[in-house]
């Protein structure tokens, strides 16, 4: 969602004019053209090297915002749509391919240029400036009492809730905290057997996640770090083997199988009990055996929507752009969803009546989506000030403008 797309060190306010460039006329001097925000950078001329652009990855994106979106549409508050079986396995299908997602994609999109000091400014403008701007806004909603949110909180746990832990947006928060370290992992991986020695590293990290504190959303980084090694080898593998592609059905269909039975496994957890008291008599054991069966089932699931990206891919037009719009504004569409949804919910919930869990998550997901859509493009990526205070880059020019 948040990655660094800009796939050089310069920044995404470098709109060069693309037709200038071609037509420059001196060889000798370097053309360089951005487009759509860094999605595309490239350098002619002597010493040329040209890094590539992936649309599978702002198309995956699109689909992992509309997982998250989805998934809040799972109400459990005015009512509890999780109490129907069904809502909780869709729920638990979402959670497991969502967030894997999110940082398999960032992991894979990183790209690290230029000194610690501009690349962390950078993500600080990116990241933390929205974090804390919705967070407070989000904070001020919970202490002051009304009927819109499911609890309210006293003004320091809230506070404490928002600088320590993340809060609601804990995921910017963890973010951020290995976005810290991804310039370490990134040359790591560069030396040899450094991708076996990160990944090592990543999955002590994953299965010790509970001894880790929670403070600055550590143990949740330390959850989601290994998705987002995985992500830097997955990139660091297909650019040294670029020929064909890893879509096929004869793995994909495989592992959404997998997938459903680990899904089946993780909703029904008599085997890690019996396992862990009756075969190994080391509760341990099976705690490590449902963490790497989560990993697994994840990893399952991004694979298989990867798989169907790689073969609709320009077979049909809309839903890529579609889906490519919301892999551009993933970020701001997150930061609106909580807000979207307290509107959508109360007007199905308390206006309209609406009672079946089917047409509450079908009527919450289409009117979030299109509220937070049309709020970005139409207000947030308009105004300078605006654009800094969701993430967005900030261009020289004042007027709204077509990203």
């Amino acid at each position: 969602m948040m990655e660094d797309r800009t796939l050089a060190s310069v920044s995404s306010s470098f709109d060069f004019d693309r037709a200038k460039a071609r037509h420059a006329g001196n060889r000798r001097l370097t053309a360089w053209y951005c487009v759509a925000e860094g999605k595309l950078f490239e350098r002619a001329g002597a010493g040329a090297v040209t890094k590539k652009y992936y649309p599978e990855m702002d198309k995956l994106r699109g689909i992992a915002i509309l997982m998250v979106l989805l998934y809040h549409s799972i109400l459990v508050y005015p009512v509890d749509l999780t109490q129907h079986l069904w809502c909780r396995y869709l729920h638990t299908i979402l959670w497991m391919a969502e967030m894997p997602l999110f940082f398999l994609i960032s992991g894979f999109c990183f790209q690290y240029r230029g000194g610690y000091g501009a690349y962390l400014s950078g993500k600080v403008r990116r990241i933390l400036i929205p974090h804390f701007v919705f967070g407070a806004a989000d904070t001020l909603m919970r202490v002051i009492p009304n009927p819109l949110v499911h609890r309210t909180v006293g003004w320091q746990d809230a506070l404490k809730e928002l600088f320590l832990y993340g809060a609601n947006d804990w995921f910017l928060l963890s973010l951020f905290t290995i976005f810290l370290a991804a310039p370490l992992l990134f040359k790591l991986l560069q030396k040899k057997y450094g991708a076996v020695l990160v990944f090592a590293a990543a999955i002590i990290l994953f299965l010790s996640y509970r001894y880790i504190p929670a403070m600055f959303s550590l143990r949740n980084s330390s959850t989601f770090m290994i998705y987002f090694v995985i992500g830097m080898i997955l990139r660091k593998k297909k650019e040294q083997n670029e020929p064909g592609t890893c879509a096929r059905v004869y793995v994909m269909l495989p592992a959404l199988l997998a997938g459903a039975a680990g899904i089946y496994l993780l909703m029904n957890q008599h085997w890690m009990v019996y396992l862990s008291a009756r075969l190994f008599a080391n509760i341990t054991i099976g705690y490590v055996l449902r963490l790497l069966l989560e990993l697994a089932v994840s990893l399952a699931f991004c694979y298989v929507l990867y798989c169907l990206v790689m073969w609709t891919q320009g077979k049909i037009h809309a839903a890529d752009r579609f889906l490519t719009l919301c892999g551009k504004y993933s970020l701001q569409m997150y930061l609106l969803d909580g807000y979207a949804l307290v509107v959508t919910r109360t007007l199905l919930i308390r206006v309209v009546r609406v009672e079946a869990p089917l047409w509450i998550i079908l009527g919450n997901f289409v009117a979030d989506t299109a509220i937070v859509l049309a709020v970005t493009c139409w207000f947030l990526k308009c105004f300078q000030v605006t654009r800094l205070l969701c993430g967005l880059s900030v261009p020289r020019k004042t007027a709204c403008r077509k990203d």
